[in-house]
């Protein structure tokens, strides 16, 4: 109970920091500052490290040990880079169960969702540029590699930000607890340092409150297999590769699908958390036998 009492103090500190980049972040998308708001993003990103190193410092805890700053040599590491794009592809198939959500070779869906996100001038000419394409199809395996190059190494730097906190010190104070209770508790913990993001509109603009649940839950969802990647690896590195391609391919579940809602398609929704129950079953299995 100690520990966990502790991890929510873990918590507190990380919003405590990222309470004026939050509010930085509003500013941005009120004012249409779209490449600002990435950066205030990635900057988010550090505050679950800046509070794992003070309290590293502060209790005399090497970084090394506190933050997973070490590894193994282990074919585990491929999974990090290899699984997130299936998870991908397979919640896009999921997508098309949802009611109301069907395929679409145009990407129709994709370019409504992300209208939000590009600058209003530049849609045409991303319309353009796919109906130009030789093939929907073709964007597939571009995807897929540009994902899986820059989640390894530009999306794993800044994920790295998030996962010195939840697979770094949160993982070394919790694991104690086993392996699916520790999940339970860091997953719980990192969905809801999502929440100043999500209630501004951030994956969830329709629906921000109901959100903040889904995100929490696809955090807990994803979580016991980040923990597998950690203890397998030795490594807070592996968890921050597979965080980095998945945010990096994530789009990949909507590419071709149209209607839905914010809350039922992709990654994010309920097809993603329907998924992720399958892939824990996987994850018990392994567990289990290790």
């Amino acid at each position: 109970m100690q520990a966990v009492t502790r991890s929510i103090g873990f918590l507190a500190l990380a919003l405590l920091f990222g309470a004026p980049l939050a509010a930085l972040y509003a500013w941005t998308q009120s004012t249409g500052h779209v490449g600002a708001g990435i950066l205030v993003l990635v900057a988010y990103m550090f505050t679950p490290c800046l509070a794992a190193v003070i309290l590293a410092r502060r209790e005399g805890v090497p970084l090394r040990e506190a933050l997973g700053l070490r590894a193994k040599k282990t074919w585990w590491w491929v999974g990090a880079l290899g699984f997130p794009p299936v998870l991908a592809a397979v919640t896009a198939a999921a997508s098309l169960l949802i009611p109301g959500a069907s395929f679409s070779p145009e990407m129709a869906g994709m370019i409504e969702r992300y209208a939000d996100l590009i600058p209003p001038e530049q849609l045409p000419e991303l319309q353009a540029q796919l109906l130009a394409l030789p093939s929907p199809w073709i964007l597939i395996p571009v995807a897929v590699t540009q994902g899986i190059v820059a989640g390894a190494t530009v999306n794993a730097a800044a994920a790295f930000g998030e996962e010195a906190g939840w697979r770094g010190w949160l993982y070394r104070e919790l694991r104690p607890l086993g392996f699916w209770r520790s999940s339970l508790v860091v997953g719980t913990l990192w969905g809801l340092w999502h929440a100043p993001l999500i209630l501004q509109g951030y994956n969830y603009p329709a629906h921000p409150m109901a959100g903040v649940g889904m995100m929490t839950a696809m955090c807990i969802g994803l979580s016991p297999a980040m923990t597998l990647l950690r203890d397998k690896t030795d490594s807070v590195g592996s968890a921050a590769v597979f965080h980095g391609v998945f945010n990096a391919t994530a789009t990949l579940s909507l590419l071709y699908v149209v209607g839905g809602s914010d809350l039922t398609v992709g990654v994010t929704g309920a097809a993603g958390l329907g998924v992720l129950a399958m892939m824990n079953l996987g994850v018990w299995w392994v567990e289990r036998r290790s």
